[in-house]
């Protein structure tokens, strides 16, 4: 699935009913264009199964809400330079990497768990993370990551 046009929303009928993925494609879903003014937008749907569950090309901006990204070889959320994501209500597990961020991740309320690792970033800030739990994975985030406000770090 690509998303092209700013401010398209693809909306499931709840992330056990809607699943978007399947065996082997490099991504399950792409955000190529949109803008700050007009986010893409993925709500109550899972994605899985592909090398890259939800990526976001250079300059990107979509918002995630109640969705279920698991089960992807690469990464659960790939987010382009100068892309913007912001991911709510989520939960992202068995990815080797849950998040990996070149632009901008916003991530909150969220479950992160039985990852090789949660969150990657590069710069250091392009990861926010706040009120997730991450637990059971190998590593949480890399170094350049920090704990967020109201983070928790087990199961609950």
């Amino acid at each position: 699935v690509t998303l092209l046009p700013p401010g398209v929303a693809v909306r499931g009928s709840g992330p056990g009913a809607t699943v978007i993925g399947g065996r082997g494609p490099a991504r399950a879903i792409t955000v190529s264009s949109s803008s700050a003014a007009q986010p893409s937008a993925l709500r109550d749907l899972t994605s899985k199964g592909a090398a890259t569950g939800v990526a976001t090309e250079q300059g990107a901006h979509a918002l995630l809400q109640n969705v279920v990204i698991r089960d992807n070889t690469a990464f659960g959320i790939d987010v382009g330079a100068s892309g913007v994501v912001t991911v709510i209500s989520a939960t992202l597990f068995r990815n080797d990497v849950a998040a990996r961020s070149f632009g901008r991740l916003d991530v909150r309320n969220s479950i992160v768990t039985q990852n090789r690792s949660g969150y990657v970033a590069t710069p250091a800030d392009a990861v926010l993370s706040r009120y997730n739990d991450l637990f059971a994975n190998q590593e949480d985030a890399d170094g350049s990551v920090a704990k967020g406000a109201g983070d928790l770090t087990v199961e609950v």
